[in-house]
């Protein structure tokens, strides 16, 4: 299933010499087969729920977002990348000597390649950018069989979950040969109960192979979109007041006059990519 890209709103923003954006689809607002288990092994960063009410209140700025500088920052992903760009332009905008670069391809995956190669724009994007971090912020679109040596592999199986996995490695290695560190970005809970299901093995992958590759870290996402029980959350009462963070469709995230869910992860983001630069 492809998450579907839509209209071009919001995608220039006034004054932000330091965003560019590349090929992507912008919406409107509104090495082993991987067990669950793996996933305890991964440098891992999960944020509170408790930082979600700051992270809108003081979304730039402070020593909570303090970042090395100067400082390339490469974000690439899907559509929901896409909407984590527009909310890292929110946070990093105002920080001197930080260069975001949002080359997130709305209904791109790491299944088809025949219709975005991933591997093959990341390695023309380390060249030309040189980026100190490349977050990674994908999977939406990749609940689907695929091809292995000819065979069809079934979502989920163990011959899959290796393929994938081998593909996931495929990235982390090309950012951190090219002297990057890397934030995975795990997918966030999902309004349906099966493709939320589905988004956990995916997470599950992406954990257990940052854990294998040195320079590389697996930011969770789970908690900041879901509330007290675990469970999706459209919204969030912050301060008092409702905060929209999840579109209709019950998976892209809200940026922009459509609500602050894109802001809520990118404070997230730079925290975990503070610390990873910083340790």
């Amino acid at each position: 299933m492809f998450v579907a890209a839509m209209c071009a709103a919001l995608l220039s923003v006034a004054g932000c010499t330091s965003w560019r954006t590349i090929g992507a689809s912008a919406r409107t607002p509104a090495s082993a087969a991987v067990s669950a288990s793996d996933a305890a092994l991964a440098r891992e960063v999960t944020p509170s729920r408790n930082t979600t009410s700051s992270a809108i209140n003081s979304p730039v700025g402070g020593p909570s977002t303090a970042l090395p500088t100067p400082l390339t920052v490469l974000e690439i992903g899907d559509s929901l990348g896409e909407d984590l760009g527009f909310g890292l332009n929110d946070v990093l905008r105002d920080i001197d000597g930080v260069d975001l670069v949002q080359a997130a391809k709305g209904n791109s995956g790491l299944v088809q390649p025949q219709y975005y190669d991933w591997p093959q724009h990341l390695s023309e994007l380390l060249t030309r950018d040189q980026p100190d971090v490349v977050v990674v912020f994908i999977g939406a679109n990749d609940v689907q069989d695929f091809y292995v040596d000819g065979v069809l592999q079934q979502f989920g199986t163990p011959r899959w979950e290796q393929a994938y996995a081998q593909r996931v490695a495929t990235m982390m290695r090309e950012a951190t040969n090219a002297g990057s560190k890397v934030l995975w970005v795990g997918m966030p809970v999902m309004k349906s109960v099966a493709f939320s299901s589905s988004m956990r093995k995916l997470n599950a992958i992406y954990a257990a192979q940052a854990a294998l590759h040195p320079g590389v870290t697996y930011f969770s996402s789970w908690d900041l979109f879901s509330d007290d029980a675990g469970q999706y959350a459209r919204s969030r009462v912050v301060d008092g007041k409702a905060v929209e963070l999840r579109t209709p469709d019950g998976i892209h995230i809200t940026f922009g006059n459509g609500g602050r869910g894109a802001d809520v992860l990118a404070s997230g983001v730079v925290d975990a990519m503070r610390a990873m630069l910083t340790d």
